[in-house]
C-alpha cells in the first residue's frame, strides 16, 4: 500500500518525500492496524527536543547490533556522538 496509490498521491501533493514511503505500513484490517500500533508502543515512550538534539526515549534498551544499525543508517544526521 505504501508504494501504491496512497503513497503516490501523498508524494505528488508534497505531503511527504518519496524517501518517507518506508515510514508507514499499509494493513488490511482494523485489527491488524491496532496490533501494529500496540507493538510499536511496547517500547516507544516519548520524543522530545533538547536544544538541537532529538531525544527518543524507549522502555527497553536496544541491543548492540540495533545501535550499530541505527548509527550506520543515520550517520548523515548524527552529529556529536554515536547513538
Amino acid at each position: 500500500m505504501h508504494d501504491g496509490i496512497l503513497g503516490s498521491k501523498l508524494v505528488a501533493r508534497g505531503f511527504i518525500h518519496s524517501s518517507d514511503l518506508c515510514l508507514f505500513k499499509g494493513v488490511h484490517s482494523a485489527e491488524e492496524a491496532a496490533n501494529e500500533i500496540a507493538t510499536f508502543f511496547l517500547n516507544y515512550h516519548s520524543l522530545r527536543m533538547a536544544g538541537s538534539s532529538m531525544l527518543l526515549c524507549l522502555h527497553y534498551s536496544l541491543s548492540p547490533r540495533q545501535l550499530l544499525q541505527l548509527n550506520e543508517e543515520f550517520s548523515d544526521i548524527v552529529d556529536y556522538w554515536p547513538i
